[in-house]
C-alpha cells in the first residue's frame, strides 16, 4: 500500500468535486448502516452538495485522505458557536473507506485535523461521537480528548460529546 498523502479540499492539490461527493455518499449509506438508534443519520445529495458549497467557499474545511489516485478518506473542520467554550472547532466527516481501516489512515487523519485547528488558532476541538462508533472512539481516547455532558444543540447524539483543549 502507498504513502498516505492528506490534501485539502478544494486546492490546488486536489478539487475533484465528484470524488468528494462520492466519498460523502459513502460516508452516509455507513452512517445509516451502522445507527442502531430510531434517528436518522443518513445524508441526502442535496445535503451533501449543500455541505460541498460550505467547503467550497472555505467557510469550512474538509482534508481529504489519498493513496496514489485513490480517494480513501475525509474529516471535516467546521466553526462551532457555543458560550461554554470559546474559539471552538467541531471535528466532523471522519471517515476513511472500509478497504483502507486497519492501517492507521483515522489516526492520521485526526493528526492532520489537530494540525490544521492550532494551525487556525482554535483553542477546542468537539466531537459528537456515535456510540456505535468504539473504533472511531478509541482513536479519540488515544489523542486525549475527553467526555463531556450534551450541550444541547447543534450535536446529533444524545449522551456523549468529546472535548479536546488544544
Amino acid at each position: 500500500m502507498g504513502q498516505l498523502e492528506i490534501v485539502t479540499y478544494p486546492s490546488a492539490l486536489f478539487d475533484d468535486r465528484e470524488a468528494v461527493f462520492s466519498l460523502l455518499i459513502d460516508f452516509s449509506l455507513h452512517l445509516s448502516k451502522s445507527n442502531s438508534s430510531s434517528q436518522p443519520l443518513r445524508l441526502e445529495p442535496e445535503q451533501i452538495n449543500q455541505q460541498m458549497d460550505l467547503f467550497e467557499r472555505l467557510d469550512e474545511t474538509l482534508l481529504i485522505a489519498k493513496i496514489e489516485d485513490a480517494v480513501i478518506g475525509c474529516v471535516g473542520l467546521r466553526s462551532f458557536e457555543n458560550s461554554s467554550y470559546e474559539n471552538t472547532c467541531e471535528m466532523i466527516f471522519l471517515f476513511v473507506k472500509p478497504a483502507f481501516r486497519g492501517f492507521g489512515f483515522g489516526h492520521q487523519l485526526v493528526g492532520g485535523f489537530l494540525d490544521l485547528a492550532r494551525e487556525k488558532h482554535y483553542s477546542h476541538v468537539l466531537f459528537d461521537p456515535l456510540n456505535e462508533h468504539e473504533a472511531i472512539r478509541q482513536i479519540y481516547d488515544d489523542f486525549g480528548f475527553e467526555e463531556i455532558p450534551p450541550l444541547g444543540h447543534g450535536t446529533t447524539s444524545s449522551s456523549t460529546l468529546m472535548l479536546l483543549n488544544l
